[in-house]
Formats: structure tokens, sequence, C-alpha cells
């Protein structure tokens, strides 16, 4: 929710939460929980996300992505890892049960699948991961309005599969003023038009 001065100052882009769709609604996790390999060996920063956050055993934590500010970022590699047999297991169980996870960039929320449901794709037996983050942000002036993430590359889960984890930043301008930045969240369309993207996405696998 800063202003943005000369240049192009670095973003900061928060993991957050991971939850289960439609299994044990109040159920939720840190995105930490999924285990995936990170871009830096450091131990990531967390910064202060609420009481209730914490008492649901989540806080801010930083991606550790480099994102500037209306500066395009073509797909860049984040890190690279081979999934253990247990690794596989439990991310094959977590896509099954359709779990989705929340980030947050300039206090904008963001959410995604962690793989599609395997009944929209072809082999409902299998279990993919999206392994690609395309994170679209549209500005005003020097200030973020929106942002959305679209996942992509599917990638097979299974013990021994190599997972090559890739993010992209495209920026577009926007008339819509910093004050309204809310209000789609507030529209219900908006939620049903995401839905719809959503299944329309999967469902073309």
């Amino acid at each position: 929710m800063e202003r943005r001065g000369c240049g192009n100052p670095l973003l900061d882009l928060r993991l957050f939460s991971l939850d289960p769709a439609f299994v044990r609604l109040a159920e939720t996790y840190p995105y930490d929980a999924l285990s995936f390999c990170r871009p830096s060996s450091e131990r990531p920063k967390t910064k202060w996300s609420g009481l209730g956050s914490v008492l649901q055993g989540n806080d801010f934590v930083d991606s550790q992505l480099e994102l500037s500010f209306r500066s395009p970022t073509p797909v860049t590699a984040i890190c690279e890892q081979t999934l253990s047999e247990a690794e596989a297991d439990r991310l094959a169980g977590r896509i099954a049960q359709h779990y989705w996870y929340e980030l947050f960039l300039d206090g904008l929320p963001v959410w995604g699948f962690v793989g599609p449901p395997p009944e929209h794709t072809d082999e409902p037996d299998a279990r993919y991961v999206y392994t690609h983050k395309a994170f679209d942000i549209a500005y005003n002036g020097d200030r973020i309005i929106h942002v959305n993430l679209t996942s992509d590359n599917p990638t097979l889960v299974e013990a021994g599969a190599v997972l090559r984890w890739t993010y992209e930043v495209n920026w577009a301008e926007t008339e819509v003023a910093f004050d309204d930045r809310f209000e789609r969240y507030l529209d219900y369309s908006f939620f049903e038009h995401q839905c719809v993207l959503t299944l329309m996405t999967l469902t073309s696998r």
C-alpha cells in the first residue's frame, strides 16, 4: 500500500496460508507446509499478520522472489527439487483434497491452487502440481491497484520427479483509482469470474 518513488523499488510478496477446499473448512496451515524448495538457502523472514492468524499457526513469510515496481520479469527460475517417495505421496494427497494457497502483495490477497483437481484432468488417477506462477499486476501512477495470479505448467507428481519452479511478472496501467482497488473483492461477479476461469483452465489441460 506504499507509494513507489523513483526507480523500480522491490516489492514485498508474502506467502501466507494453505487450505484444503471442501474438506474441514476451518483447517488451515502455513504455506511452508508444502515443503517446496526456495530461491535462497537463507531462512525467510516472517512478518506479524495479526493475532487471529497467529492463533491459527499462520504468519506472513517472505517469498524471496524479486519483484520490482513496473519492471516486467520474464520467465525466471526459482529453484529445482527432486521429490522423494514420501514427498510425492504427501503432495499428491494435498492435490487430491484440492489444496489452495493465499499470498499477499501490497496488502492485496492472491489465491492459487496447488495443482489441478484430478477430476478435471484426463488422468483422474494421476496428480499434477503447478510449477509456474504468472503475476499480472495493474498500477495507477505510483500505486498498485490489482494483482492476478495464473498457475501453469502442471507437472506429474511421482517419486523421482524433478520440479522446476518458475515465475514471471507482467505490468499494465489502469485507470482504477487507488481508493477503489478493493471494490472488486466485494463484487460477487469477480469471484464467479475467477471460478469460471479456473474451471476453463483446468478442463483445457
